[in-house]
């Protein structure tokens, strides 16, 4: 029996199935479309056979392998998604955050960082930074 760990190669397959393409093409080889998971056309090729199609033949080509190459593209990314999610160890983590949202905020003072209950004393400026401001504020135009 295998004793390694499934997550490593299961996080690989998803990486794979985000980043590189999906080609699809044609009966006989004329057209063939290069889709990122994302769904943008990342190539279109032609052969010479293909280059001398109608151009309303070869754009409905192009739309029926786009939507082929997409719909194989997501397949791809929803299952190594759900391979992912059905990991015992995320599902418990999953679990535990869920868990912990639930629960009751608790009563008393509770800090927040970047916002005090009460606020700071404001500081006086030092005599450097009041020079600088009466210069910057004494000037009759921002050329100057």
């Amino acid at each position: 029996m295998d004793e390694t760990d499934p997550l490593p190669g299961t996080i690989e397959r998803l990486r794979n199935a985000v980043t590189r393409p999906v080609v699809a093409t044609a009966a006989g080889g004329t057209v063939s479309v290069e889709v990122g998971a994302d769904g943008g056309l990342r190539a279109i090729r032609l052969t010479e056979h293909g280059r001398r199609l109608d151009p309303d033949t070869l754009v409905a080509v192009i739309v029926r392998l786009h939507a082929a190459a997409l719909t194989e593209s997501r397949t791809a990314v929803a299952q190594a998604v759900a391979e992912l999610e059905a990991d015992p160890r995320l599902r418990l983590r999953g679990a535990q955050i869920m868990d912990a949202l639930r629960q009751p905020v608790p009563r008393g003072e509770v800090e927040v960082r970047g916002r005090p209950d009460r606020p700071a004393a404001s500081r006086q400026p030092t005599p450097e930074e009041e020079d600088e401001m009466d210069r910057y504020y004494q000037r009759k135009s921002w050329l100057v």
